[in-house]
């Protein structure tokens, strides 16, 4: 008789349970096996007393957790169904749906992942913004990790902690969001064979967009005063840009000293290495460049190294 009653008592609450299924979005297929297996048992004579409780356990556990409406409850219901059903035979009947609701969770960190991104695709480049997708990659590489993890307690331990990392990352965005735009600017260390070296800081200059990938870069620097005032120019071509990071060489250009003094001149670039990041949604180049440097009618060579951030109509 108190086998019987045992029976009638599962099966009453297994019963009494279908009727939260319909808010059970991310662990219902969970709950649907651990249900399974319940029925199974109940109907088995003798009934085994303590699968039946893990597996009702099981049941409250995902109904205590509101079933998993976001990631952050069925994160903690599938933590309860697995240290409850671990203590059974039962764990090897539903490890399939427990490794299959677990995926199912940790993709939606893919989700959560995407959203960040595209929220940083509109913003400046910033130290903000690099750290912030830095936070996604590794999201991303721990999210892969759990997937391929045939181990559920240590995946399911990398599981929770996916959420730390969402909240570094949202800190991330956030700052980026805040971080100011770049400020415009070009400067250079110049240097011309039988004159020291000059640190040019552009007072003037402009960024031309004139067709596809190419640009051209006019600054200048007035030092000096009256009589001993030196006008240096610095301009150049940039061809065959694409969005986003270039490692460019080939550009065309000149750097120019006019003054009253024997260091005038003009100076044909030669050789150039350039290494920028074209960012056209907010019509920005920036980066670093070197060049080698002839003088036009003349023996003297030189070099110029520097970087440059400006923005382009």
């Amino acid at each position: 008789m108190k086998k019987l009653l045992i029976v009638a008592a599962t099966v009453g609450l297994f019963t009494l349970t279908q009727t939260a299924r319909a808010a059970v979005p991310l662990l219902s297929g969970l709950y649907n096996s651990v249900s399974n297996q319940l029925a199974i048992v109940s109907n088995t004579v003798p009934v085994d007393a303590k699968l039946a409780k893990s597996l009702t356990g099981a049941l409250s556990a995902i109904q205590k957790s509101g079933g998993g409406t976001n990631a952050a409850t069925a994160i903690k219901g599938l933590g309860s169904v697995v240290k409850i059903v671990n203590r059974t035979s039962v764990s090897n009947a539903v490890a399939a749906s427990v490794n299959s609701t677990l995926v199912s969770i940790a993709n939606q960190y893919v989700g959560t992942a995407n959203t960040y991104s595209n929220q940083l695709s509109a913003l400046f480049p910033s130290t903000a913004r690099t750290s912030a997708y830095n936070g996604i990659s590794n999201l991303i590489a721990s999210v892969n990790g759990i997937i391929t993890n045939n181990n559920i307690t240590v995946a399911l331990k990398a599981l929770t902690g996916l959420s730390k990392q969402v909240t570094t990352i949202q800190k991330s965005v956030t700052a980026a969001q805040n971080a100011p735009s770049p400020s415009s600017s070009v400067t250079a260390t110049i240097l011309i064979s039988g004159s020291p070296s000059f640190n040019f800081v552009a007072s003037q200059s402009v960024l031309q967009h004139t067709t596809g990938g190419n640009f051209l870069l006019n600054s200048a620097e007035t030092t000096g005063s009256g009589t001993g005032s030196t006008l240096h120019s610095l301009a150049f071509g940039i061809y065959g840009l694409v969005s986003g990071a270039n490692n460019v060489s080939g550009s065309d250009g000149e750097y120019t000293r006019v003054s009253l003094g024997g260091a005038a001149g003009a100076f044909s670039i030669t050789t150039s290495s350039l290494q920028l990041n074209w960012d056209d949604a907010h019509k920005l180049v920036s980066g670093t460049f070197s060049f080698g440097l002839q003088e036009q009618s003349g023996s003297r060579t030189g070099s110029i190294s520097g970087s440059f951030t400006l923005y382009y109509q």
